[in-house]
């Protein structure tokens, strides 16, 4: 069973992960999978494979499929350290996903900021703790990326692979705030690296904006549309021109996950 790890996973109560039984060999389309939770008290699992972290502990979740072959995967469920992450919100269950991951850390030891706009520096940082951090050798050519920042060794590795690039005159602007179809053409960008689907022919023209979709990132933001990474953010908007929030992006990237690399 997978979500972003094989055999174990991290969640936190309150938030929801989705699993994929992918550890079947003779597992095919037709089987039905059977759920189960060893603790329905510590985590619910649904006949999705849906699970709900209801409290902290530990609980094996078994997959079953018609053949009975099994999979299973061991939920380790904590609490959420922010506290500015309240259950129940829209997007409780993908920052629980994206820090219990090492995706995302907190501004601060209990604040996570989900309104706060993502920065270049950010996102790129995202992307570089989903490859598990490697080394880099090289040192940033950007003046505005020091050495030793946070960010730098992120910022190396993802112009080193193509995920990102600079904003012109030896700057890469690791401060400035992520627009909505940045983020689309960056994950686009790290989609084309881990050789993950890039094809999609969704229209965007549904959307009242379309047209503000600069020319250079309308196929990112289809792609982005149609492996629903994106959606409208109310009024039939798109807003591409849009900043983008750490929430935002909590969502987008366990989106990410779950449609495209495990999808």
């Amino acid at each position: 069973i997978r979500d972003s790890s094989c055999e174990q996973a991290a969640s936190h109560v309150g938030a929801q992960v989705r699993l994929i039984a992918s550890g079947l060999a003779s597992n095919g389309p037709q089987d039905i999978l059977t759920w189960t939770t060893s603790d329905d008290a510590i985590a619910a699992v649904s006949s999705e494979g849906v699970v709900t972290a209801q409290a902290p502990g530990t609980a094996v979740i078994t997959a079953t499929s018609t053949n009975g072959e099994l999979a299973q995967c061991t939920i380790d469920i904590g609490q959420l350290p922010f506290d500015d992450v309240p259950d129940g919100s829209w997007y409780f269950s993908a920052v629980s996903y994206g820090y219990a991951n090492a995706m995302f850390a907190g501004i601060t030891d209990t604040t996570f900021r989900p309104g706060q706009n993502m920065t270049r520096a950010m996102l790129v940082q995202v992307l570089y703790n989903q490859e598990g951090k490697p080394s880099v050798a090289q040192k940033s050519a950007f003046t505005d990326v020091p050495d030793g920042a946070w960010y730098t060794d992120a910022v190396v590795w993802g112009t080193r692979t193509g995920v990102v690039s600079g904003r012109g005159n030896g700057k890469f602007a690791p401060n400035a705030s992520v627009t909505r179809q940045e983020a689309a053409q960056i994950l686009y960008n790290y989609a084309g690296y881990k050789e993950y689907s890039t094809a999609s022919n969704v229209s965007i023209s549904r959307f009242d904006d379309d047209q503000n979709v600069s020319n250079w990132a309308i196929h990112a933001m289809q792609w982005a549309v149609g492996y629903s990474l994106m959606s409208g953010v109310g009024d039939n908007r798109l807003a591409p021109k849009g900043k983008a929030t750490r929430a935002q992006l909590a969502q987008i990237m366990m989106q990410f996950d779950y449609n495209i690399v495990y999808g």
